[in-house]
């Protein structure tokens, strides 16, 4: 979906909500709570209504106050103030159930998705990767969760670090907003060897309506990277630590916990002798 359609779908369904609560509770009652639920939701609960404060009476139609006999004594105000309590109560719960059942779609733009995926590979959360994508996810040829999941852990123990250039929709598929992400990275190898960042890498996202991640596709440039910072490192394992066998800096499947164990060894003392080195 693209941003300027998701942006309408939300502004439809925003008149909707706000239309069917002022038939419910009357344009004034149903606004003060709109403005009570979004005041919880940031945290200013200073601007919330004072319910307290509020006349049990006084969203009552004219027409019907006029039938009502006005509470006198404390026990009759006390009491009167129970019934609007409770239906304030009552609506804020109900405003909320509403807020919160929107679609993620209507909440955030694909752009924003594609972000939030991003700084998720940053932060090293497989499960923050994962809860982005929809149930209809279509991993790469080869590729599964658990694949996904040693990709990310691998990531971590190689320090590595995306360094976002910039989302942007690219238009839509169908009924999926495509969003392509440039950018560059870098990692502990890099930063030993004084290389990188490495430009020039592009993830393609494809995100459905429901704001659910369907595909990410990733062109990772690192040719360069290869012949450079990569190649000093098993330059320098080969001279100085012949024994320490085949080690890979991709994760496939093949090469698990043994493999992770090797770069957890080896690669903190690549970097001290490149910091030694000068």
């Amino acid at each position: 979906m693209s941003v300027e359609i998701e942006t309408r779908v939300r502004r439809a369904n925003l008149v909707s909500r706000d239309q069917h609560l002022e038939r419910l509770f009357g344009a004034d009652l149903s606004h003060r709570l709109l403005r009570d639920v979004y005041s919880m939701k940031e945290g200013r609960m200073d601007e919330m209504t004072d319910w307290s404060e509020q006349s049990a009476v006084e969203d009552v139609p004219a027409d019907e106050k006029a039938f009502r006999p006005t509470p006198t004594s404390p026990q009759q105000r006390s009491a009167a103030f129970v019934p609007a309590i409770l239906s304030a109560v009552i609506a804020i719960g109900v405003i909320v159930a509403l807020v919160a059942r929107q679609p993620a779609s209507l909440a955030e733009t694909p752009v924003q998705i594609a972000e939030a995926f991003m700084t998720a590979l940053n932060d090293h959360d497989a499960d923050a990767v994962l809860s982005l994508f929809g149930e209809h996810y279509v991993f790469g040829e080869g590729s599964t969760e658990a694949l996904l999941r040693g990709e990310i852990e691998q990531e971590s123990v190689l320090g590595w670090t995306y360094h976002l250039e910039g989302c942007v929709d690219v238009g839509a598929v169908g009924d999926n907003a495509r969003v392509s992400c440039d950018y560059a990275f870098s990692n502990d190898i890099t930063r030993a060897t004084g290389t990188g960042p490495y430009g020039g890498s592009t993830y393609v996202f494809s995100i459905d309506r429901d704001g659910e991640i369907r595909l990410a596709d990733n062109t990772e440039a690192d040719q360069q990277f290869h012949g450079e910072a990569l190649q000093q490192f098993f330059d320098w394992l080969l001279e100085e630590h012949p024994d320490a066998g085949d080690m890979y800096y991709q994760y496939d499947g093949r090469n698990g916990p043994e493999n992770l164990a090797k770069w957890e060894q080896y690669l903190p003392v690549f970097v001290a002798a490149m910091e030694e080195a000068g």
